[in-house]
């Protein structure tokens, strides 16, 4: 029958995308950069966290996981293969989708392009910065560019939610920052000198993601938000775990590895929580701003 005829179609095609993205992650260590694919890692954890209501839970992206189910996770993922996360804690699966990222064997916004984006994030005025950070983004290969959209639209679903996950557009910064951009010169000195302008990039692609790929109107007191150098800290309820241990032991000691791993550290439960009250003069470079403005 016709119906048979194309279920048979569809199972084959399925079968050819599957292997498809196999022979594409064996090339690429990641994705094809050249096609606008969203690789199941990225797919399949972020919709499980937005329908299981995951983007709500308290710390998520910050408190670790469960170590060996990530690690199993990723690699079926890595594979092509589909996973059941339905009886998966959200901060394991969260894990999974920072893993991803943490593991590309060049970052999401690419060594070429570190320079550009810097330098789009410098101007003082936000009208600017939002232009250029375009101009740039625009530049990216297209599988890159893909991916980047997809991930900004949810992270910034996630500060929607702040109030509740208290993962304000910074901390989430901080999270996802040494994932994402990388200078192709890895030193220490490097890394270190250029952080605080690259937490500042990511927060502000996160607050102003429906301005800069989704083309809406700047608020009209944007560039006037306060924004503080002291944000208060509150101190988490959640004990360290033993894969939380682990995490610290196993911790890469070279250049490279170091900015990264800055990220899991945010996931360890002695680090406080960054809120959203300001406590000190604002910065003359109004350039990132305070998330929870932004749900208002």
């Amino acid at each position: 029958s016709v119906l048979s005829s194309c279920t048979e179609m569809s199972a084959k095609k399925n079968k050819k995308t599957l292997r498809q993205l196999r022979i594409s992650f064996k090339k690429t260590k990641g994705f094809d950069r050249n096609r606008e694919v969203i690789p199941l890692a990225v797919s399949e954890t972020i919709k499980y966290l937005i329908d299981s209501k995951g983007t709500e839970e308290e710390g998520i992206f910050r408190l670790s996981g469960k170590l060996e189910e990530v690690q199993i996770i990723k690699k079926r993922f890595d594979k092509g293969k589909t996973v059941e996360l339905s009886q998966v804690s959200p901060h394991t699966v969260a894990g999974v989708l920072k893993l991803w990222f943490r593991e590309l064997p060049e970052p999401l916004l690419t060594f070429e392009l570190y320079e550009a984006f810097l330098a789009a994030i410098r101007p003082d005025e936000l009208k600017t910065r939002v232009e250029y950070l375009k101009t740039v983004i625009n530049s990216l290969p297209v599988g890159n560019r893909a991916i980047l959209v997809v991930l900004l639209q949810f992270l910034h679903l996630v500060t929607l939610k702040s109030e509740q996950n208290k993962m304000s557009a910074q901390n989430l910064a901080i999270v996802f920052a040494p994932n994402l951009i990388i200078p192709s010169n890895q030193t220490y000195e490097k890394i270190l000198c250029d952080s605080d302008i690259v937490n500042n990039l990511i927060c502000t692609l996160i607050i102003y993601y429906p301005q800069i790929l989704e083309n809406q109107p700047l608020p009209p007191d944007a560039d006037d938000l306060p924004i503080t150098n002291q944000p208060t800290l509150v101190p988490l309820k959640r004990k360290e775990s033993k894969d939380d241990m682990h995490l610290k032991k196993s911790r890469p000691k070279s250049s490279i590895t170091e900015l990264r791993s800055r990220s899991k550290s945010i996931d360890s439960s002695s680090t406080p929580f960054i809120t959203n009250k300001p406590t000190g003069p604002s910065l003359k470079n109004k350039s990132m701003v305070n998330d929870s403005s932004s749900t208002k």
